[in-house]
């Protein structure tokens, strides 16, 4: 399935269904739990930086 045919099961109109206000709260709780990691992890934070270095001095 395409991102544009879940949009439109999940809010068609755009308004979200009860399950795409599901599906919204779910990566909310992703996005916390990987925040709470990064802040947490100073390897995880380290790892994040050299990646972000590599790509702003790319070809």
């Amino acid at each position: 399935m395409k991102a544009s045919e879940a949009l439109r099961v999940l809010a068609p109109g755009g308004k979200p269904t009860p399950i795409g206000k599901a599906v919204m709260e779910l990566g909310r709780l992703d996005r916390s739990a990987y925040l709470s990691s990064y802040f947490t992890d100073e390897l995880l934070r380290r790892r994040v930086n050299t990646q972000l270095n590599r790509q702003e001095s790319g070809p």
